[in-house]
This record gives C-alpha cells, structure tokens and sequence, in this order.
C-alpha cells in the first residue's frame, strides 16, 4: 500500500507537472507499465525468476543471506481505471488510452525455432539489463566486496537462464504497457 502511494503520488506528480507546461490544448503521450485483469506488465513474468535464482545462489552461501531484504524492484502497474481517476486529478483530459500486451520477441523466436538456451540467456541479459544496478545496490548494502559484483552477475545470470531453458514459456518479458495520450483542456 505504501509503495502504491508513493507511485500515484509520483505519477500525479508528473502529471500535473507537464499540466503546467502544456499550453491550453497541448497534448501529450505517456508510456508506462499497465496491468489488466487478466495480465500484469511486462517483465513482471521475471520478477518470480530472479526470486528463485537469487534464493538459489543465498542457498548455495553464494550471496549473504540477508540479500532478498535489501533486494526490491519498486515497480508500481496501472490499471485503465486508475489511470482515469490519476488523469482526472490532474485536470487532463483523455483522448486515446491503449493497454496493449506486448509480447515477448524472446518468446516468440522460441516459438518459431524451439530453441530454448537462446530463449533463455536473450531473457536473463534482458533482465540483468534493466535490473543490474539495483542488483549491485543490494550487494553493497549487504557489504558484498564490490570485486565480487560481477562474478555474481554472472552466476545470476547463468541460474536464471537454466530455469528459463526449464520452463521457456513460464518466464520471458511479455506484458501490458499503457500508452496514453492526454490534451489540457483548451481556454475557454
């Protein structure tokens, strides 16, 4: 709950923010992670991979065992109905909202060609791409030596493509993303 404060928070925040900026009429498109009833964001799916290969690695006395404390991915998804009552807030009107599933390009390749060792490592570098600083933080503030940041990356990195290459249509990036186009109201 208190993490979903802070995101609307931050969200209207730069709402209203751009609200200042736009001229009477100017338009705008924000892009962010959506949700549906039936399908969270995209990477959401390799949020649980990363779980069970960082537990993997604490299990194997390869990262301190208080690591998952210090590890969070502050991500915060957005529903069509909470989207409205944020633009509402801010005063801007809605011209066009989509929450479209993205696929995964990973998955789809499998798809085609069944080959899950390239699957999985294409879906471990995704992930290490997007999360590698957050990763390190949590090392340093497990007093992990900084020498050691990237051996462990790479072990992560090889755990986590073999539970990809295991399950291939489980884990990959697919999601919702929101695109919204929003216009300030025009003067009267």
């Amino acid at each position: 709950a208190e993490l979903r404060a802070l995101a609307d928070e931050e969200l209207q925040g730069f709402f209203s923010s751009r609200m200042a900026e736009l001229r009477p009429g100017g338009q705008m498109v924000a892009t962010f992670d959506g949700e549906t009833s039936d399908v969270s964001h995209q990477f959401s799916r390799t949020y649980f991979l990363a779980e069970k290969a960082l537990k993997a690695m604490i299990e194997e006395e390869l990262l301190p065992h208080d690591f998952m404390v210090h590890y969070f991915i502050p991500t915060v998804s957005y529903s069509e109905e909470r989207c409205n009552a944020m633009l509402t807030e801010c005063g801007l009107n809605a011209i066009e909202k989509t929450f479209l599933d993205i696929p995964c390009p990973y998955l789809l390749a499998w798809q085609a060609n069944h080959d899950s060792v390239k699957h999985a490592d294409e879906v471990a570098n995704a992930f290490l791409a997007c999360f590698k600083q957050q990763l390190l933080d949590a090392m340093a503030a497990c007093k992990v030596p900084e020498t050691k940041g990237e051996s462990l990356l790479q072990q992560l990195r090889s755990r986590m493509s073999k539970f990809v290459a295991e399950a291939p249509a489980q884990f990959h990036t697919g999601g919702i993303t929101a695109f919204v186009h929003t216009a300030k109201p025009a003067a009267s």
